[in-house]
């Protein structure tokens, strides 16, 4: 009997889990504006607060490259590609990284000592690093996964998205391709 309560409550968490990954993120058009999610569409223009309480929003943007990492401190894959981004967008003065903390699932009090172990570091988060309560972000781009990432052109057109982490090589290869045009 006990071995039936296990295999169905097995099969119950299965069907939830495939439940949870295959619903699409709701998005509201109407709140988003205009925009898309996919590549090569001009990404929706999404406002956030910064870590540090000013208001941006991703076409404030125009003209660089843009790296948009939705990141937490319990994914140790999103911590380890953040400094690359970074120093990417140390290198070259037409890229800036974008930095969205799903502040849905952790405080910013959770996240400040590991942004403050990366300057100790020596690659410090110089790049902004917005507040996303609502996982706005997350649900409009993405849904599911992390770390997750898009880039954007100097025109706001989205020409890369990705679920996982970057590799070095992979994430300069991809900025130079959007760079070059």
């Amino acid at each position: 009997m006990a071995n039936k309560t296990l295999l169905i409550i097995a099969v119950i968490v299965i069907i939830v889990a495939i439940f949870l990954i295959s619903k699409p993120a709701e998005i509201d058009e109407e709140t988003l504006g205009e925009g898309g999610k996919n590549v090569g569409d001009t990404a929706f223009d999404l406002s956030f607060t910064t870590f540090d309480g000013k208001e941006d929003k991703f076409s404030n943007y125009r003209g660089k490259v843009v790296i948009i990492n939705a990141w937490t401190v319990w994914c140790p894959f999103c911590l380890n590609e953040m400094p690359l981004m970074q120093k990417i967008s140390n290198d070259n003065e037409d890229v800036v990284v974008l930095f969205i903390h799903r502040t849905s699932t952790e405080s910013k009090s959770t996240a400040q000592p590991y942004l403050d172990d990366f300057a100790s570091e020596g690659i410090p988060i110089t790049d902004p690093i917005f507040e996303d309560p609502r996982d706005k972000f997350y649900t409009t781009f993405f849904g599911f996964g992390m770390p997750v990432s898009i880039i954007l052109d100097k025109d706001g057109v989205i020409r890369d998205r990705k679920v996982g982490e970057y590799t070095e090589s992979e994430l300069e290869d991809e900025v130079q391709r959007i760079l070059e045009g």
